[in-house]
Parts: C-alpha cells; sequence; structure tokens
C-alpha cells in the first residue's frame, strides 16, 4: 500500500483538476451542437482525442506510480474499452 502523502496523493490531484478540464474542451471544442448527425471524421478525432488522453494519463501514472502500477491501470483501460 501506499503511505498518504506520497505519489499516490499526486496522481489522484492530476487527475482530479484534469477531468474538469477535460470536460471542458469536450464540451467546447469536440463536440459538434449544431448538426443533428456526426460526421465519421468528428467522431474518429473524438475517439482519438480521448484514446490519447488514457494513454497520457497512464504514462504518468507509470512514471509516478512505476512500471507495475502502469501495468495494471493499462490493462484496466483496455479491458474497459
Amino acid at each position: 500500500a501506499l503511505a498518504a502523502g506520497g505519489p499516490a496523493d499526486v496522481v489522484w490531484a492530476a487527475f482530479a483538476v484534469s477531468v474538469p478540464i477535460l470536460v471542458a474542451i469536450d464540451n467546447l471544442c469536440l463536440t459538434e451542437r449544431y448538426r443533428g448527425e456526426v460526421s465519421i471524421s468528428a467522431a474518429s478525432w473524438q475517439c482519438a482525442f480521448w484514446i490519447a488522453m488514457g494513454l497520457s494519463f497512464n504514462a504518468f501514472i507509470w512514471c509516478t506510480l512505476g512500471t507495475q502500477e502502469g501495468i495494471s491501470w493499462l490493462s484496466g483501460y483496455v479491458l474497459e474499452y
């Protein structure tokens, strides 16, 4: 287990800060509000953006908490995707 005040707290803080920012980006920049149907191109870019964000966070976990935690996070991400 990780001690309180350790690297896990840094990861949780980064997660808590990044999620609202990414949701705002999604709502303001990535969402096509005025179309009835999302194009394949727009949907592909949105998927690519979110996959890149997930893998970026995985790299952050890997660097902050170590290889085992990085592999665990990536396994869960792939399983859920």
